[in-house]
């Protein structure tokens, strides 16, 4: 990548809730801020399989895992990545803390606002400390209800998190929200930096609504995840005017081998013709 004139940033995340003893090399409960398990099936080596109740995490430990995330990015720069991207969002541990319904707590990093950002801005800050807060950015998904997560009033939440960390001078800032969610004009107007937007978990992203989020001032950057994965030629796609295939979302696990995850062809292989008429749909 790099000897082609690119950049890669390694996105470091921890499940939290969304754990399992499976996945574990100890074999342990997984932990998080407060004892709320997840009631929808989690994903294993051995497919999906119903959840456990994480344990709520001791002070001590939460130190250790703001810890292991700054260790976590400084194994990532080892290993050639320019920087990471702290994962946030989407029901992972930052957004567990940042949430109504997982985070329980009646100590310093529960209750009122303040408690809530607590953890995310230890992460962020600790991150940013161990490799530089140009390598690092940071991945947020304010009301997002992926997972079960419930925030009554993010606004408030969000908007205080951003004003601490906004200081550290980060690579830039990663919001996921449907274009017309006002988080992403809230963020917009609240971040100083570089705003990466993105079309939500409910909407496609196209090349329309990407640029339709730079147009509107919504973003400076829009992030391309999932057609990435139907579309391995996805630049050479939209240099072409080629319509991108459709995702097999029943393949969504990952865990299963290849089909569905690394076997889509690109739009100049042999087959193409053929692989097109059974998977690409119009834009529109």
């Amino acid at each position: 990548m790099h000897a082609s004139g690119g950049r890669v940033f390694a996105q470091i995340m921890h499940a939290g809730r969304g754990g399992h003893p499976a996945n574990r090399p100890d074999g342990g409960t997984p932990g998080a801020p407060s004892v709320v398990p997840r009631t929808d099936l989690v994903h294993t080596l051995d497919g999906k399989v119903a959840p456990v109740a994480p344990r709520a995490l001791t002070l001590r430990e939460i130190g250790r895992t703001v810890a292991a995330y700054a260790e976590a990015a400084r194994a990532a720069v080892r290993a050639g990545f320019d920087g990471v991207e702290i994962h946030g969002a989407n029901g992972y541990l930052p957004h567990q803390f940042l949430a109504d319904n997982t985070n329980q707590r009646t100590d310093a990093y529960g209750g009122g606002v303040t408690g809530r950002i607590r953890f995310p801005v230890e992460v962020t800050e600790a991150v940013a400390d161990a490799v530089g807060a140009d390598r690092v950015g940071l991945r947020l998904s304010p009301g997002n209800s992926q997972f079960e997560m419930v925030e009554r009033d993010p606004a408030p939440v969000y908007r205080e998190l951003l004003r601490q960390v906004a200081p550290l001078g980060l690579a830039y800032l990663h919001v996921t929200a449907d274009p017309v969610h006002p988080a992403l004009a809230e963020a917009r107007r609240d971040w100083p930096g570089t705003l990466v937007g993105n079309t939500g978990e409910h909407e496609a992203t196209t090349p329309e609504s990407a640029a339709a989020l730079v147009a509107g001032g919504r973003a400076d950057l829009v992030s391309v995840g999932r057609p990435y994965i139907s579309n391995p030629d996805v630049v050479e796609r939209l240099a072409a005017g080629v319509p991108w295939s459709v995702i097999r979302e029943r393949n969504f696990h990952y865990t299963s081998g290849p089909r569905g995850y690394v076997d889509y062809p690109t739009h100049d292989q042999a087959d193409t013709r053929r692989d097109n008429a059974r998977l690409v749909a119009p834009l529109t």
